[in-house]
């Protein structure tokens, strides 16, 4: 019988959803399992909470595009880095 195998982005994707949806209080393994039609426990083969709220963090943080400061000046980059982290905040917490 064929199983659909869960996978570390695939979680890590799914909890991002969750996080922007319920909030940190809403997290918790059996969640994210359900929302993955997944045991608890099959997430748990992958991560343990404490990192997978590190690398939902980082994937939220690898949305942000750092300006190339040999092309641009100080207050140009300030200023993309400045609307780019208010848009990523904006979408995150809706």
């Amino acid at each position: 019988m064929a199983r659909n195998t869960l996978t570390g982005d695939q979680i890590v994707h799914a909890a991002i959803e969750h996080l922007d949806t319920d909030g940190p209080e809403g997290l918790n393994m059996r969640a994210l399992g359900k929302r993955l039609n997944s045991a608890a426990t099959a997430v748990y083969w992958h991560v343990n909470k404490d990192n997978l709220v590190l690398l939902a963090t980082d994937q939220v943080w690898s949305e942000l595009e750092l300006p190339d400061l040999a092309t641009v000046d100080w207050r140009t980059a300030a200023t993309t880095m400045a609307t780019d982290l208010y848009e990523m905040f904006t979408r995150r917490s809706a």
